[in-house]
C-alpha cells in the first residue's frame, strides 16, 4: 500500500537522492525502487547484516552499515567486572531485535561457561522495569534495541529506570 501511496504523491517529482534509514525501509527501496524512483541515487544507514549480494542489480546506492561487536563488548564486561555470573539481554522483537538476537546468539557459545544468558524480550515496560529491580547483584543487561514493548507501546527514547515512560504518539 506504501508503494501506492509514493506512486501517486510522487509521481511528477524527481529527486537528487532517497535516503533509507533502516532494514525495512532499505527492503522497500530495493523492491520498488525501479517503479517509484528509477534513476534516484540511494544512500542507506542501519542496515544490519549487510552483504554485498544485497546489492546485486541495484547500481547508485551506497550507504552505511549497523554494525557492533556484541563478542567484545561482553568479554569487556566480564574482564571489568569479573564477578558477573548472569547477563540479561534486553531486545524487543522488531526486524532489528530480531537481527540483533541472531548476532548475540552468534557470539554465546564462547560465553556460556562463564555466564548464564537470559533473552527479556517479551516484557511490558512495567514488567521489564518489575524484573530488572530483583535481578541478582552478579548481572548485567545488555541493552539492545527497545522500541517497542509486547503490549505495542512504542518507545523512541527508551531508558530503563528513568521513571517517564509515556509512549510515542
Amino acid at each position: 500500500m506504501l508503494a501506492e501511496i509514493f506512486r501517486y504523491k510522487y509521481a511528477n517529482r524527481t529527486f537528487d537522492v532517497i535516503i533509507v534509514s533502516d532494514d525495512n525501509a532499505f527492503t522497500f527501496i530495493k523492491k520498488h525502487r525501479q517503479e517509484l524512483f528509477p534513476k534516484t541515487p540511494v544512500v542507506f544507514c542501519g542496515v544490519n547484516y549487510y552483504s554485498d549480494d544485497m546489492l546485486a542489480g541495484q547500481t547508485d546506492v551506497t550507504g552505511v552499515v549497523e554494525q557492533y561487536d556484541v563478542k567484545d563488548t561482553l568479554e569487556t564486561a566480564l574482564r571489568i567486572q569479573p564477578s558477573i555470573q548472569h547477563i540479561y539481554v534486553i531486545n524487543d522483537r522488531s526486524a532489528t531485535g530480531a537481527a540483533n538476537k541472531k548476532n548475540i546468539e552468534q557470539a554465546l557459545p564462547g560465553f556460556s561457561s562463564r555466564a548464564d544468558i537470559t533473552f527479556l524480550e517479551d516484557y511490558s515496560m512495567t514488567e521489564l522495569e518489575d524484573k530488572v529491580e530483583t535481578l541478582p547483584d552478579n548481572s548485567m543487561i545488555l541493552l539492545m534495541t527497545f522500541n517497542q514493548d509486547r503490549l505495542g507501546t512504542d518507545y523512541p527514547r527508551w531508558s530503563l529506570g528513568q521513571g517517564d515512560h509515556r509512549p510515542s504518539a
